[in-house]
C-alpha cells in the first residue's frame, strides 16, 4: 500500500541523513532504492525492471544523478530468460521457491553464490537468524509505526481544519448574536416608548370619554330643557290661536252690530250657519 509514497520517502531519507550537523553538501554521494515487489503495481506494461530518474520536463535532460529508483516487478520476468548473470538473474534469485532451486540459479555467478552462502549461514546460525528477523520485525514495526503516525498527523490536521471552520463559525455566531442583541436592545427601546405614547393615549382617552360623559349628561339636560320649552311654546301657541279666534269672533259680532256686515256676511265669517248666528246674538 501506498508503494509509490514509501519508495520516495526511503530514498529522501536515505539521501538527507548522509549528512551529519555542519557537513557541506559535497559529501553527498548517489543513493539507488531498490525495491522488490512480489506483485504487479506498473499494470500497463511487460518491463519487469525499471529505472527511474530526474529529468527536466521540458528538455529531457537529467536533472541529477544521486537520486534514482530501480524497481524489480518479480511477477514479470520473462520465463524465457536463462543468463545467469544480470538483474534479471538477481530476480529469479530472489523469487526462488526453495533452496534446491536458489543454488542452482546461485550457480557460475559469483555474486549470487556469496548471497546464497549467506543466506544459508543465516538459516545456519540460529542468533543470525533471530538477529536478522527481530531486524526484519522491527523494519515492519517501524514501517507499521510510520504508516500509522502518518495517519494520525492526517487526521490531527483534518481535525484541526475541523476546528479552526467550527471558531471562525463561532466567531461569525457570536458577531451576529451580538447584532441581533443590538437591534433587540433598540427594539425593546422603542417598545417601551411605544408603551409609554400608548398609556398616554390611553389617559387621554379616559379623560376623552369623561368629557364625552358629561357633555352627554348636558346634552340630556339640554334636550329636556328643550323639550319643556318646547311644551310651553306648544300651550302658548295654543293659548294665543284660542285669544285671537276669540277676539276674531268679538270683532264679528261688533261688526254686524254697527251694521257693517250682514246677517250671511257675519254667519259665513264666524263659521256657522245664519240661523245659528242669531241665536248666539239673541
Amino acid at each position: 500500500e501506498y508503494w509509490d509514497d514509501r519508495s520516495l520517502f526511503y530514498l529522501s531519507k536515505m539521501f538527507s541523513s548522509q549528512l551529519q550537523k555542519g557537513e557541506s553538501y559535497d559529501k553527498l554521494q548517489k543513493c539507488i532504492q531498490v525495491g522488490v515487489l512480489n506483485f504487479t503495481y506498473f499494470k500497463k506494461d511487460n518491463f519487469c525492471h525499471r529505472r527511474v530518474r530526474f529529468y527536466d520536463e521540458a528538455t529531457g535532460d537529467l536533472y541529477s544523478e544521486k537520486l534514482e529508483l530501480q524497481i524489480l516487478e518479480l511477477p514479470k520476468i520473462p520465463k524465457e530468460y536463462h543468463h545467469p548473470d544480470g538483474i534479471i538473474a538477481w530476480m529469479k534469485f530472489f523469487r526462488g521457491g526453495n533452496k534446491k532451486e536458489m543454488e542452482e540459479m546461485a550457480k557460475g555467478n559469483a555474486y549470487l553464490e556469496s548471497a546464497y552462502e549467506d543466506l544459508m549461514e543465516m538459516s545456519q546460525d540460529e542468533k543470525k537468524r533471530l538477529a536478522y528477523e527481530a531486524r526484519e520485525r522491527a523494519l515492519r514495526d517501524q514501517l507499521a509505526l510510520q504508516h500509522q503516525t502518518e495517519k494520525i498527523f492526517q487526521q490531527i490536521a483534518e481535525v484541526q481544519g475541523e476546528l479552526d471552520k467550527a471558531k471562525d463559525t463561532l466567531a461569525e455566531t457570536k458577531g451576529q448574536l451580538s447584532k441581533t442583541q443590538g437591534q433587540l436592545s433598540k427594539t425593546q427601546g422603542q417598545l417601551s416608548e411605544t408603551q409609554g405614547q400608548l398609556s398616554e393615549t390611553r389617559g387621554q382617552l379616559s379623560k376623552t370619554q369623561g368629557q364625552l360623559s358629561e357633555t352627554r349628561g348636558q346634552l340630556s339636560e339640554t334636550q329636556e330643557q328643550l323639550s319643556e320649552t318646547q311644551k310651553q311654546l306648544a300651550e302658548a301657541h295654543a293659548q294665543n290661536d284660542v285669544a285671537h279666534d276669540q277676539g276674531r269672533k268679538d270683532a264679528i259680532i261688533d261688526l254686524y252690530q254697527k251694521g257693517l256686515l250682514n246677517l250671511e256676511q257675519a254667519a259665513s265669517s264666524y263659521g256657522m250657519s245664519t240661523e245659528d248666528f242669531q241665536k248666539l246674538i239673541f
